[in-house]
């Protein structure tokens, strides 16, 4: 066999071509017989034996049993993965039940590739990438072509058990190798399908910022010479805070936005906060702080507004796909940068760290671990409902971690070589970074948390004053990241006409409709409401530029005097329950607010609303386009019903979403049918 025939060629650069695999020659542990269907191929195991890879009689007919028996009667999933490939007999199977099943294949013993290679044409499958193939030792497999919806469902295993049981160690490997890209892209498939409606709001609500903030491409090379310490919430970081507090100034620091609170809580301002997750949950880390002034954000465009109205001035967007609305978005000129994300905020601060530049990059609070019974670092926003849940039960926040933490059932071992306590997803986690950290050659890391399972080539083990005593401060931080946020690349005028006539659009017109079918959740009245009070902050925001260079002044981002009219969106009044707090459109004359720095005021005039339900005696008015109050406020305004005319007043309370309206005396509104008027305004400090 020195010569090959042209089929074997052409399916041998098609795997060259699409997994950049070299498919080696067949080597004195392979004997191949035949040509075509009738190829038989056998295989040198331990002890010299010979093992024949298929059977002789009928290889079909034993992929069709190895199959039924794989998927023992459930139905045949998007995804196959297949452990030792042979003559490939089993992808023409499971082909046949499935016509769009894709297939992950992991040679064990590479030298049968050239076998694989002669027996048919599989070019149409490799090109497509619908089959992936693979090989021991390094298993680089990549699946970003495959479906989103591919990953829903775990995928179908088949080991083949020949092959299996000459190369028992390749298998090993095997098994872990699979897992990582497919745990990655289910993840991030199930968090897509979970937050999918989520993304598209908040994005659309960030779109003013996205046109006039900055991108995070604008941060390559800002810490070109820096050391680089990313801060994660591990339970580790408690003992390494006051180290660093001392030292700095020593490094560039990233936090993740669950560690920002206990940083902040310890004097440290990191110089970068990253944040990627949509969640309201999410969002709760990066409010209610103290302000930041030196403090960027690194944030994925679907962030819940709030968290980015507290940055305002200091984002730098990214994005971790092209989901929807971002061909819109794109369509119109709003560019963004990408950041790598595996499933974990941790993930995208590393990828962050490579893109600035700097070294080494020091890992701290990264302990993947349930460090001394512990789920997270002290003082971060989940303390809350720790303590909360110790005073319902009478307990206190060390049972409430025992009791969170009793079914999470796997150890590993930790830097030390002392078995810990951790979880399979965050495993996962620490065998990325671990193949991050391999496949960045060009970069020092080093684990500075002293505890965790994050230990591994090329992650060396120190402490912070190890590797920053002696290494001079680091002068000028703050002014590099203001000097490259103020290059930002900022989207065309015409974006925000787009996003006004996007504001007029029926619901069932493009890109509406698009929108829908990708996120089957998604409210298209909330969103379009959403996208409403998007161009109006725009409009207001491009009116104010506008004058600020007729002037020959610098625009500033966090300043917008002009009024702008908040759309009508009935979800925007409630009453205390079980009271509600009807508005019509036609009621809502007046709702606008504007800005002055920090500072907001909004004005309010509401004639001719409702209250039905038992009797309570506070109202709500949710203050507009996801602001929060920095403190509280009283304010007087006036109060008409069918029965009385009476002043009242509006308070606003620190972080709280919405202004709380009282009677003078704190009495209870009684029902009103179409009677109630409420005037006002108030102006507060915004976070």
């Amino acid at each position: 066999m020195t010569e090959l025939p042209d089929l074997g060629r052409i399916n041998r650069e098609a795997i060259a071509g699409v997994s950049h695999l070299a498919v080696p020659d067949v080597s004195g542990d392979v004997r191949v017989d035949g040509d075509g269907e009738t190829l038989s191929v056998s295989l040198r195991a331990e002890g010299d034996a010979w093992l024949r890879v298929h059977s002789a009689r009928n290889p079909r007919d034993e992929a069709r049993r190895a199959v039924d028996e794989a998927l023992d009667g459930r139905e045949m999933p998007g995804i196959v993965v297949l452990l030792g490939l042979g003559l490939g007999y089993v992808v023409d199977e499971v082909l046949a039940r499935r016509g769009d099943v894709h297939v992950l294949a992991l040679e064990l013993a590479p030298e049968l590739l050239t076998a694989f290679c002669q027996r048919r044409d599989w070019t149409t499958l490799l090109t497509s990438r619908q089959l992936v193939v693979t090989a021991a030792p390094r298993y680089a497999a990549d699946l970003s072509s495959w479906r989103d919806d591919l990953f829903i469902e775990a995928p179908l295993v088949i080991v083949q058990p020949v092959i299996a049981r000459a190369r028992v160690q390749a298998l090993a490997a095997a098994h872990d190798a699979w897992r990582q890209p497919v745990f990655e892209r289910r993840a991030n498939a199930g968090a897509r399908r979970a937050f999918s409606a989520m993304y598209v709001r908040h994005t659309l609500a960030n779109a003013p910022r996205l046109a006039h903030e900055s991108t995070v491409d604008a941060l390559d090379g800002c810490a070109d010479g820096m050391p680089i310490v990313i801060c994660a919430a591990g339970p580790s970081l408690d003992r390494v805070t006051a180290e660093l507090a001392r030292l700095r100034h020593r490094a560039l620091i990233i936090a993740v936005d669950t560690a920002l609170r206990p940083l902040v809580r310890a004097g440290i301002a990191p110089d970068l906060v990253v944040a990627i997750d949509p969640t309201t949950m999410n969002g709760r880390h990066l409010v209610d702080l103290p302000r930041l002034r030196d403090t960027y954000l690194v944030a994925e465009a679907s962030v819940d507004p709030r968290a980015i109205n507290a940055f305002v001035g200091r984002t730098f967007f990214a994005r971790v796909g092209r989901f929807h609305p971002w061909p819109w978005l794109e369509a119109h000129g709003v560019q963004c940068g990408h950041l790598q994300v595996w499933g974990s905020v941790l993930t995208a601060a590393c990828d962050l760290a490579i893109r600035l530049g700097g070294g080494p990059i020091l890992l701290a609070g990264t302990d993947l671990a349930y460090t001394d019974g512990q789920p997270y670092c002290r003082h971060t926003t989940f303390e809350v409902d720790w303590e909360a849940q110790a005073l319902r039960d009478g307990i206190d926040v060390a049972e409430v971690w025992r009791r969170r933490l009793r079914d999470v059932g796997t150890q590993e071992p930790d830097v030390h070589g002392v078995p810990t306590m951790t979880a399979s997803h965050l495993v996962a986690f620490r065998n990325w970074v671990r193949a991050f950290v391999s496949a960045a050659a060009r970069h020092a890391f080093v684990n500075v948390s002293g505890a965790g399972i994050l230990h591994g080539d090329r992650i060396a083990q120190a402490s912070l004053a190890e590797v920053l005593d002696d290494r001079p401060a680091q002068i000028g931080v703050s002014q590099r990241l203001a000097t490259r946020h103020a290059s930002r690349h900022r989207a065309p005028a015409a974006f925000d006409q787009a996003l006004a006539r996007l504001a007029r659009t029926p619901t069932d017109a493009e890109p509406f409709t698009t929108w829908a079918a990708d996120a089957h959740d998604l409210d298209l009245q909330a969103t379009r409401r959403a996208v409403a009070s998007a161009a109006a902050r725009a409009g207001g925001l491009a009116r104010h530029t506008a004058h600020r260079h007729a002037q020959g002044a610098h625009p500033s981002m966090d300043t917008a005097p002009d009024w702008i009219d908040v759309p009508y969106d009935p979800a925007m009044f409630a009453a205390k329950a079980p009271m509600e707090w009807l508005v019509p459109e036609a009621a809502a004359r007046t709702l606008a607010y504007v800005l002055h720095g920090r500072t907001m005021t909004l004005s309010f005039v509401i004639s001719g609303a409702s209250l039905q339900g038992p009797s309570t005696n506070e109202l709500y008015l949710r203050i507009p386009d996801h602001y929060l109050p920095a403190r509280s406020v009283v304010n007087a305004i006036w109060i008409g019903t069918s029965s009385y005319r009476e002043a009242g007043y509006a308070r606003t309370h620190e972080g709280f979403e919405r202004l709380v309206l009282f009677r003078a005396s704190e009495s209870v509104f009684g029902q009103e049918h179409g009677g109630l008027s409420v005037f006002g305004q108030i102006t507060f400090e915004v976070q």
